[in-house]
């Protein structure tokens, strides 16, 4: 019997058995298949499947496998995909805007905080206490421009960009 001939008798074996068994015989059939020439058995069913259905087929398949191939499996789908594409599903996995506006409001809010309280010590170091060496004034100094400066880079919009500018 030649391999088209076989392939006719498996097809009309599958066909005769009721629908709530079919989903036994294939899978049967697979198993019956050498162990090395499963994974092209059970791609060439899985192209067998209308291309609405094949969806449940993969995620079904990925349930299955182990975490590490779970991962692999992900990167190798996502690799896969167009760098629009890619683009945009890398977008599910960050902040939405009201996360990333508390965030900044949190930022911005504590560098305040810190550029308030260098110019209180600041104020203080000098009017207050005249024995404090000129070190001392420097170093709240230098706290008191970092922090200003990066607080004109928020405001600017510079920082948020996430690119540079040129």
């Amino acid at each position: 019997m030649d391999a088209g001939t076989q392939e006719e008798a498996a097809a009309e074996a599958v066909r005769s058995v009721s629908d709530e068994a079919k989903k036994d015989v294939v899978a049967a059939a697979i198993r019956a298949v050498p162990e090395r020439q499963q994974s092209d058995a059970a791609v060439a069913a899985v192209e067998a499947v209308p291309d609405e259905a094949k969806k449940d087929v993969v995620a079904a398949a990925i349930r299955g496998v182990s975490d590490a191939d779970k991962r692999e499996v992900a990167s190798a789908a996502v690799s896969g995909l167009p760098t629009k594409e890619r683009l945009e599903f890398a977008q599910g996995f960050f902040p939405d805007q009201p996360v990333t506006n508390r965030l900044w409001l949190i930022i911005v809010s504590t560098f305040a905080a810190v550029l308030v309280t260098a110019v209180l010590a600041l104020v203080a170091a000098i009017l207050l206490f005249k024995g404090v060496g000129a070190a001392s004034i420097q170093v709240l100094l230098t706290v008191f421009t970092t922090v200003a400066g990066i607080l004109a880079g928020f405001i600017s919009g510079r920082t948020s960009t996430g690119g540079t500018s040129r």
